[in-house]
């Protein structure tokens, strides 16, 4: 359970939050995320708050069974907290697939025709 507030000057701006992971297993051994060109960076999205400016916090849960995250701001507790979790972050990718429109790709060997995932016979 972290939790974690910034000051923001334009919260109507202010829409995710980027987290890198950085761990220390050993005094010789450490992962750092944000400086790998393989682990990326998680982005905890949300709706933009209606407050111009102000303290934004971001509470995230790591757990096997049940990460979640949240964002709000203290000192408007009639901003209504935005709360998250894995469905939501799956559903997102989801749709996020359907709405993209991807290259269509051929197959040099076969005449099918690759699209969204799917395959079909080139007619």
């Amino acid at each position: 359970n972290l939790s974690l507030s910034w000051k923001v000057k334009e919260l109507k701006k202010a829409n995710a939050v980027a987290v890198y992971n950085h761990s220390t297993f050993t005094d010789e051994i450490e992962m750092d995320a944000f400086g790998s060109q393989s682990w990326g960076a998680s982005i905890n999205e949300f709706k933009p708050f209606e407050q111009r400016s102000g303290e934004l916090r971001f509470r995230v849960t790591f757990n096997a069974q049940k990460g979640n995250w949240s964002f709000s701001l203290p000192a408007h507790p009639d901003e209504k907290p935005q709360n998250f979790g894995p469905v939501f972050a799956f559903t997102r990718v989801r749709i996020a697939q359907q709405m993209t429109p991807h290259r269509k790709f051929r197959n040099s060997k076969k005449d099918t025709v690759i699209s969204n995932g799917k395959s079909s016979n080139k007619l």
